[in-house]
């Protein structure tokens, strides 16, 4: 049984408001704990924040594989196809790489003994945090797209009217 409503929306939010904030919040952590305003443990914040940012891009890519199924019922223009596979290499990829950034965020906390490596490593994590935002604006950008240019989001508003409202919006675009 279909859901009423897309799910994707619910999670796409989390991973995106997230991706935005981390560069700040690891920046700001690092200074602090290399001012001794906090320890080093402040930095399981970063962590965190990381962690769920790679657990939101899984959740968002769990239910945009649900709604697609969808939308591609009644998709029949190639760019909107195009677009769809954009999207989902896109965030696919957001997701890799969010995993190989959590993984140098956790190495501060691992090399408490080697505080160059784990500066480096906070500098790196700090840096990589910036290209997920930017593979986070370029997924919500290709995302965008499906729901303001193609219509994706026209299946949704009714069961009975959704292929014809698609079919409508397609004419519209040649």
């Amino acid at each position: 049984m279909e859901p009423a409503a897309p799910l994707h929306p619910l999670f796409v939010h989390l991973p995106l408001a997230l991706a935005m904030l981390l560069p700040l919040l690891l920046g700001i952590l690092w200074v602090s704990i290399r001012a001794k305003w906090l320890p080093l443990r402040a930095w399981t914040l970063a962590i965190a924040a990381q962690a769920a940012l790679v657990g939101g891009c899984w959740l968002a890519m769990q239910t945009g594989e649900q709604d697609a199924e969808r939308v591609e019922r009644v998709a029949t223009r190639s760019a909107m196809e195009t677009t769809m596979e954009t999207h989902e290499e896109r965030a696919e990829l957001l997701f890799g790489v969010g995993i190989a950034v959590l993984l140098l965020t956790g190495l501060p906390l691992l090399t408490g003994r080697l505080p160059r490596v784990g500066a480096v490593a906070a500098y790196a994590s700090i840096a990589a945090s910036v290209g997920v935002l930017a593979l986070a604006w370029s997924v919500g950008s290709s995302g965008g797209k499906l729901v303001y240019e193609h219509g994706a989001a026209a299946v949704w508003s009714s069961a009975a009217t959704a292929p014809a409202a698609l079919g409508e919006r397609e004419r519209h675009d040649h």
